[in-house]
């Protein structure tokens, strides 16, 4: 763990809030299709004892675990104590493991998880919410680390069994924000500038976890058809679906929108299969099905693994 704070100096009760924003993201793993999963609690500890970062064993957050290779998604968004905490906990449950396979049903995996699902992140010198400030707590989960096959028989028709070891990578910082993009779905709680393309945002799943959102020069928005359209049609209670990247402004964090897409939206994985031509090209998807993708003119960003903008030359056959 890199703690971003100096950890040593901590803040006495009472002397004000600070929050935190504890994101979730994955290293891929290519045993697996998906890798599903239920956050139900997230709770700091140390200092005055516990303060839940989120709870709700009826409405946990479900996540699968590789669609976040290239994204990272948010857990909470919580005011806390400004203090100094040791602990981390985090309780899962219903870990789904899926095999696509071409001919025939998927085959579906429910290892056992240790503990009960409960896993606590350690820090012993301890990590510092400041007043006034956003403490960035970000948790990678390498999937090929945390889940390993178990041989079970010489055939290879046989189905694999899987066993669970949770590993988890934990970085915190009260100066930088995250490098990776960000995949927030949620609902528009309010507009602060219609023209602009700024606005509150809240989570589907936990409608206290909200974040402001600005759109990009670059970024675009898009009606439920997948047609650019304008900022100004956003409107408050509209379900939409925000990639960006998050910064950090005035101690805050906030996310700069590349894409708000209105409505739900899909995510392909596949491999480039043809190169650009008039606009589309031809991608083969996880299932090898070709899947037809229309550019957007002067709006669609295609975007490197890092998350820079690479252009349509980066769209290469073969690449993922």
């Amino acid at each position: 763990a890199a703690c971003g704070g100096s950890g040593e100096s901590g803040v006495p009760p009472g002397q004000g809030t600070g929050t935190v924003a504890l994101l979730l993201t994955d290293m891929p793993t290519d045993d697996l299709d998906e890798i599903n999963l239920d956050v139900v609690e997230a709770v700091l500890i140390g200092g005055e004892g516990q303060q839940v970062l989120f709870s709700d064993p009826d409405n946990p957050i479900e996540i699968d675990l590789l669609k976040l290779e290239n994204f990272s998604q948010p857990i909470a968004f919580e005011d806390v104590p400004a203090d100094v905490y040791t602990k981390l906990r985090l309780r899962i449950a219903d870990l789904t493991l899926v095999e696509y396979v071409e001919d025939g049903p998927d085959n579906t995996y429910t290892p056992p998880l240790p503990a009960n699902g409960k896993i606590d992140l350690l820090h012993r010198r301890g990590f510092e919410v400041l007043p006034g400030r956003t403490l960035v707590v970000q948790l990678d989960v390498p999937a090929d680390m945390a889940i390993h096959v178990v041989q079970t028989g010489n055939s290879q028709s046989e189905k694999r069994q899987y066993r669970v070891r949770p590993v988890v990578f934990v970085e915190f910082s009260n100066t930088e924000a995250p490098d990776k993009l960000t995949r927030f779905e949620g609902v528009i709680e309010e507009i602060i500038d219609a023209d602009a393309g700024t606005f509150v945002l809240c989570s589907e799943q936990d409608a206290d976890t909200c974040i402001d959102v600005s759109l990009t020069t670059d970024g675009c928005v898009y009606d439920p058809e997948g047609v650019p359209t304008a900022p100004t049609t956003l409107a408050e209670n509209q379900e939409v679906v925000v990639i960006g990247r998050y910064s950090r402004l005035n101690n805050d964090i906030v996310l700069d929108a590349i894409v708000v897409e209105q409505g739900p939206a899909d995510q392909y994985r596949g491999t480039v299969n043809s190169e650009p031509a008039e606009g589309t090209f031809i991608m083969i998807d996880r299932d090898g099905f070709e899947v037809v993708v229309e550019l957007q003119a002067d709006c669609t960003q295609v975007l490197g693994a890092g998350g820079a903008i690479v252009g349509t030359a980066g769209l290469q056959i073969g690449q993922g």
